[in-house]
């Protein structure tokens, strides 16, 4: 059974670096250093579930082979990118893939209502606080993905730290909870938007991963704490 504690740190800090890998995709424009960094540190090879996804694989496939067919020493090249983004995610013309929430579940696709605060109560428990607060809403995709790594990590931490089981689940419940209560809602339309308005190849591969990383997350947590209540049962003397 201490095996299957050891497999579960291991899992769960694969799916830390999933959400951290696609949040710094969606947190800043594309930048030179970053996107060379990502063909030589072994970031796209490295990323969880592709051996069994599909939809992810030809992502990281086609996100590695765009990434090397084009110069990007040519600043031509790399601001082509920005305004990709830029004209998707911030503006100054109406967004054809806004990066909120609030954008896709609220009636008004207003910023800032119901939809957002339900999003920072669910930060306040866990003292997490997004970058740029208050200025952007905490439902953007960065702040999401960025909250979903951190409580990966916090359950990490707990395991190693010999925490109670319950304290454990209880995070693993929260993120499952999370995921189905708001990334779930949004994240799929919110990625069909990009393929269809993304003028490079780059983002239309992100937005691959993007889904089927999410999709796979869903069951990869389900197993998490299907695990963890098993061990619950056995350290119980109940199996």
């Amino acid at each position: 059974m201490e095996n299957k504690l050891d497999d579960l740190v291991y899992t769960i800090a694969d799916r830390a670096y999933g959400y951290t890998f696609l949040k710094n995709l969606f947190c800043v424009e594309p930048e030179k250093a970053y996107l060379q960094g990502l063909l030589k540190e072994g970031h796209i090879s490295d990323f969880p579930y592709s051996g069994y996804n599909e939809k992810i694989k030809e992502g990281l496939d086609g996100l590695k082979k765009s990434l090397e067919d084009i110069d990007l020493d040519n600043e031509n090249v790399i601001s082509k990118l920005r305004w990709d983004y830029t004209r998707m995610f911030i503006g100054p013309d109406s967004l054809p893939a806004p990066p909120w929430e609030s954008s896709y579940v609220n009636k008004d696709k207003l910023l800032f209502q119901e939809e957002t605060l339900q999003v920072r109560r669910s930060y306040l428990k866990y003292n997490f606080v997004g970058s740029n607060y208050p200025h952007e809403a905490d439902d953007h995709i960065a702040l999401e993905l960025d909250f979903m790594s951190k409580l990966s990590v916090k359950a990490i931490e707990s395991i190693e730290a010999n925490k109670e089981v319950e304290n454990i689940l209880e995070i693993l419940v929260d993120q499952k909870n999370f995921l189905e209560e708001h990334l779930e809602k949004w994240i799929f339309e919110f990625a069909k938007k990009i393929k269809e308005s993304a003028e490079t190849d780059y983002f239309i591969f992100i937005s691959d991963i993007l889904m089927g990383f999410i999709k796979e997350d869903h069951k990869s947590l389900e197993e998490n704490i299907s695990t963890i209540r098993k061990l619950k049962l056995y350290w119980e003397g109940k199996e």
